[in-house]
């Protein structure tokens, strides 16, 4: 059985290696400002959601998981190794 692949928000295939897609890096490091800055994670998925970016463009319950999932994912806090295989 072949392995369901994932590629997180925020990275991207290129020549079969996993690297930083720059642009939603910077959604990201946006999200981890906010936070610092005192915003809740309600407050922070409904903003980028009303901003229209296409990942949190589901709903603003969505985007607000979305947002949670970032703040809380131990990849984007250097805690993991990234593995584009789950």
């Amino acid at each position: 059985m072949m392995e369901k692949r994932y590629i997180p928000f925020g990275y991207r295939m290129e020549n079969g290696k996993t690297v930083i897609n720059e642009e939603e890096a910077g959604i990201i490091r946006r999200i981890y400002e906010m936070r610092i800055k005192g915003e809740s994670v309600t407050a922070i998925g409904k903003k980028l959601y009303d901003e229209g970016l296409t990942f949190f463009s589901d709903t603003k319950e969505k985007s607000v998981k979305k947002a949670s999932a970032i703040l809380y994912k131990g990849i984007y806090a250097g805690e993991k190794r990234l593995s584009c295989y789950s």
